[in-house]
């Protein structure tokens, strides 16, 4: 029932603007607003997509129909908006807890003086690579 009201809204506006009215037209434009996230977006749909003159008219209907669309289309948007900034601070926090990893430590067999290589042979010193 919404749509066809809005429908015959629009069949008159859109007589008043271009002097003729379609339905088929009626209902792109419909639908085109239901996809668009602002006035100005649909304005420059109508008038890319449609041909539409840009005039203060058009701008007045464009605002008229997207005031009209259930809010359901509208949150829709905010929602998406709302759920990419949500995925975003979860992943900041996910990568602020990573750290580097430490290099592993190297045995370096220490270098043996001629009266050290008589006391000990398996001696071995922790060095840390570069």
């Amino acid at each position: 029932a919404v749509v066809s009201t809005q429908s015959t809204g629009v069949e008159d506006e859109l007589h008043n603007i271009l002097g003729l009215s379609d339905s088929l037209l009626t209902e792109y434009i419909v639908d085109l607003a239901k996809k668009s996230n602002s006035v100005s977006d649909l304005v420059y749909d109508l008038h890319k997509s449609a041909g539409v003159p840009k005039t203060e008219k058009l701008e007045e209907f464009a605002g008229k129909l997207i005031g009209q669309l259930p809010q359901k289309q509208k949150k829709v948007a905010v929602n998406s908006k709302e759920l990419q900034l949500k995925s975003a601070r979860q992943s900041e926090i996910k990568n602020k807890s990573y750290a580097f990893i430490p290099e592993p430590k190297v045995k370096v067999p220490k270098k043996k003086s001629k009266k050290q290589s008589s006391e000990s042979e398996d001696e071995t010193v922790v060095v840390k690579k570069k």
